[in-house]
């Protein structure tokens, strides 16, 4: 990780600010995929809602077998979810079949702009089959002290342990982009009250982590801390079991791998 902590280290000194970057986000209004017709139906999309909105930041991008109606093109997350939230409460002009209108963009979500590098598509974190239910998150990305363009720096990690051998995935939000190692059974990892917990955990319903699955519990130990923005974070907190003050690296954690969806992951 030390050349993660170089990159953004020169990144930080350089006065680099988001606001000035390329960008980022984008909002998908709606996807027609209706065959034959997809490039017709999205024209029709567009110039329908421009004339209904005045809003002239709309776009298209044709595809094989679909169309996709876009809104704007966004640096900041904020101005994305305004926008957004003003999409969703769109609604068509009334219609005596529809007297308040139709909200057609109820189901619009904020996605990478066109043209981002978010990695190839077998490297994203999806559950592939019934069987898989967990990953272990070792590094995470996110917009913050002037760092630009986080997903880049996820696919360059997950490109170099990937080179290093580990089946390395892409997990991205529209708030952070993560890293994670393996996708693992749900028998790989258990939460629950076994005879050597305390009786101060039983009494409080605390159950503990128990992870048998060897590879997992080998990824474990040899990623035992989450790299944030390719740095270590300190927690400082009051071990609520002794009442003492304490610190420790924030540890990488396992999650649930989550469904198969479009663009960005939930």
């Amino acid at each position: 990780m030390l050349w993660l902590v170089a990159a953004f280290t020169g990144l930080a000194t350089s006065g680099c600010e988001l606001n000035d970057g390329p960008a980022r986000y984008t909002i998908l209004l709606y996807v027609l995929d209706r065959p034959q017709y997809h490039v017709q139906d999205a024209k029709y999309w567009k110039e329908s809602a421009e004339e209904q909105t005045g809003w002239r930041d709309l776009y298209v991008v044709h595809e094989a077998s679909e169309s996709k109606l876009y809104r704007g093109k966004y640096n900041k997350l904020s101005k994305a979810e305004s926008d957004l939230a003003k999409a969703r409460q769109f609604r068509t002009r009334s219609t005596e079949e529809a007297p308040s209108g139709v909200p057609v963009f109820l189901t619009a979500r904020i996605v990478p702009a066109p043209g981002m590098d978010l990695g190839p598509p077998e490297w994203r974190l999806v559950n592939k089959t019934q069987e898989t239910r967990y990953t272990l998150v070792v590094a995470e990305f996110h917009s913050e002290g002037g760092f630009n363009e986080p997903e880049h720096y996820a696919v360059d990690y997950c490109r170099e342990l990937r080179d290093k051998g580990y089946e390395a995935y892409l997990h991205y939000t529209p708030v952070k982009s993560y890293v994670t190692i393996g996708d693992f059974p749900e028998t790989s990892y258990q939460m629950v009250t076994t005879r050597q917990a305390s009786e101060e955990l039983h009494h409080r319903g605390w159950a503990l982590p128990t992870i048998p699955d060897p590879k997992l519990k080998k990824l474990v130990q040899d990623f035992p801390e989450l790299a944030v923005n390719g740095r270590r974070v300190i927690i400082r907190e009051v071990n609520p079991m002794t009442g003492e003050k304490q610190e420790f690296a924030e540890p990488s954690f396992i999650m649930d791998i989550p469904r198969a969806s479009n663009l960005y992951d939930d």
